[in-house]
This record gives C-alpha cells, structure tokens and sequence, in this order.
C-alpha cells in the first residue's frame, strides 16, 4: 500500500481461463488454411470429435476466424453435431474417416500441460450422414473479402458440452466459396 491508499489487482483476461490453462485442461484445436463449408458427408470440416470412452467432456469456449485470402460467399459460420459417433472413424460409423491432428495444450511449455483426449480433424473427414446444424455463432461473411479491424469470435461460455461419443464440426450455412480462413477453437476438457 502507498500513502494509506489499498490496492488491487485489476484483471483483464478471463480467470476460468486462466486457471483451466493452468490446471493443462485447456486446448487449442487449431487449422492455418480451410474453407468454410457447407455441411456435407465429405469436404473436410473442421472436427473436433470426442471418442468414446474419453472420459472427458469437451466445452467449446471460443471460436475464432482470420480471413487468409479468396472470395466469399454470403452466409453465416455454425457450429454442427455428430451423434453415436462412436470410438474412432470406421467403416459405418457415422464418422468414416478423418486425418488426425494432435490439439495443443493452451499451457505452453508449463509441467501441467496434458495431452488431449479428443481427436482433431481440421481439414480432412468424412461422414455417413452430413452434420446436422445445431447453433449459430454470429459470425456472419459477405461476398468479398472481409474488411474492418473487428475480431470474427464467438464465445461459448461454456453453455454447449460435447459428451464422449459425439463430434462438433464448424460448417458455413450456405455452398463453398474460394475464401480461406485460420480457423482456432478454445476447448475445455472435463472430467465426466
């Protein structure tokens, strides 16, 4: 304290974060260069699929969107699911296949950081029946090059929990466009 005065400690970022990050439960499901897609049985939408037997659950927390380069199609970015997805991509499942990309933990270099349980298809997967919509997050893109300074993010609050046996794919509501975009999401993993 200074001159009888008290003070505090003001914090600008996001205390569950932080103390998830730190507890190495906290994950980034990152892609450097996707489309933005309709929902479909193939393509390649982003995936983030909690297998069976995980133990955990997933909570998206954030979803952020840096536009790299191309055209646009006029439309909005939503989250879809995957039911009964099963353990791992198989022949007739509803998740035939996907290409792996391991997550990265959110507590970078620190001893508590732990591997994730989901698996990570950014860009490459396919599915028995095409994702079914489930949410829409406000994003929404118009037909050139977005422009502004604005951040393209949704955050979750932890109001939306993938159980094991579910997949969550970020699709765009209306056909592919040439655009492509960096594409994170800023996921929790619980205990069941």
């Amino acid at each position: 304290m200074a001159n009888g005065n008290s003070s505090s400690l003001v914090s600008e970022f996001d205390p569950i974060f932080y103390s998830q990050a730190k507890k190495g439960n906290l994950f980034i499901y990152h892609v450097a260069s996707q489309a933005l897609l309709l929902s479909a049985t193939t393509g390649g939408h982003p995936t983030v699929f909690n297998p069976m037997g995980s133990g955990k659950d997933f909570i998206p927390l954030a979803l952020r969107i840096s536009f790299i380069s191309g055209t646009t199609v006029i439309g909005a970015v939503i989250l879809a699911e995957t039911l009964d997805a099963g353990s791992a991509p198989a022949t007739a499942s509803p998740i035939l296949t996907g290409t792996y990309v391991a997550p990265k933990n959110a507590y970078r270099g620190g001893g508590a950081a732990k591997t994730s349980k989901m698996l990570w298809y950014p860009t490459t997967n396919t599915f028995t029946a095409a994702p079914t919509a489930i949410h829409a997050t406000g994003l929404n893109l118009g037909a050139a090059a977005p422009t502004g300074t604005g951040t393209y993010e949704c955050k979750f609050d932890g109001g939306l929990i993938f159980a094991p046996g579910t997949a969550m794919s970020v699709c765009y509501t209306v056909t592919t466009s040439t655009a492509l975009f960096q594409i994170s999401i800023l996921g929790l993993e619980r205990d069941v």
